[in-house]
């Protein structure tokens, strides 16, 4: 089940998408020293909000805006290369390694 009704926000200035939680946030870490790539590098939710779509909400946003944007990821963290592995439909945005 993905939670539809979060408010995705993005700080370029500490390179993570967020959602603001009751008394926590939950996160989507990168690092990007080009600008038209991604490393994902961290995916992390609070261990009360785990299991209800919070992760999967933010990854899809994450994954949403980089093909808005016509950005490249670097799927570093688990959690995302498993959620591409299960939407092929984003491999597309992997960038291939040299």
């Amino acid at each position: 089940m993905v939670l539809n009704n979060l408010n995705v926000e993005h700080s370029q200035k500490n390179e993570r998408f967020f959602v603001n939680l009751k008394n926590s946030q939950a996160y989507v870490q990168y690092e990007s020293e080009n600008l038209d790539i991604l490393d994902l590098k961290e995916t992390y939710v609070p261990k009360k909000a785990r299991g209800k779509g919070v992760a999967t909400s933010i990854v899809e946003h994450v994954l949403e805006h980089a093909q808005k944007e016509n950005l490249q990821i670097i799927p570093s963290c688990p959690f995302v290369q498993d959620y591409i592995d299960r939407n092929p439909e984003y491999k597309e945005l992997i960038i291939e390694s040299a």
